[in-house]
């Protein structure tokens, strides 16, 4: 890999975990996990939904990325019984990489509950 992705990993780990901790659309308390993230390598991202609520479930994550720091790729792991869309957005400066010129970065990664893989 190189060294661009690697360096776009790491962003996303640390993003991820900031937008996280400011989003404000709902009340859980989203907990995030990449304790190995190190500036250019690559790092695994786990994002923890608890239960909160006896009447209310889960049923959509949004991980929004910052446009300032842009991720050219992520990976994600299947979740049974969800959906995973991930959203790309054209830049207004390409980036110069290793492996050529960036235009577009990933925005937003979405994640859905199918019917009753919500989060209860």
């Amino acid at each position: 890999m190189t060294r661009a992705v690697r360096l776009a990993a790491t962003a996303l780990a640390a993003t991820a975990a900031g937008v996280l901790l400011l989003a404000t659309p709902a009340s859980a308390h989203v907990t995030v996990n990449a304790q190995d993230a190190r500036q250019g390598g690559f790092t695994r991202v786990a994002f923890r939904v608890p239960t909160e609520s006896d009447t209310l479930s889960t049923t959509k994550v949004e991980v929004h990325l910052p446009q300032d720091t842009p991720i050219a790729s992520v990976s994600t792991m299947p979740v049974p019984g969800w959906t995973v869309k991930v959203s790309k957005t054209k830049l207004a400066q390409p980036i110069k990489t290793d492996d050529g010129e960036l235009t577009e970065a990933v925005s937003v990664i979405t994640w859905t509950a199918g019917p009753g893989a919500a989060i209860k």
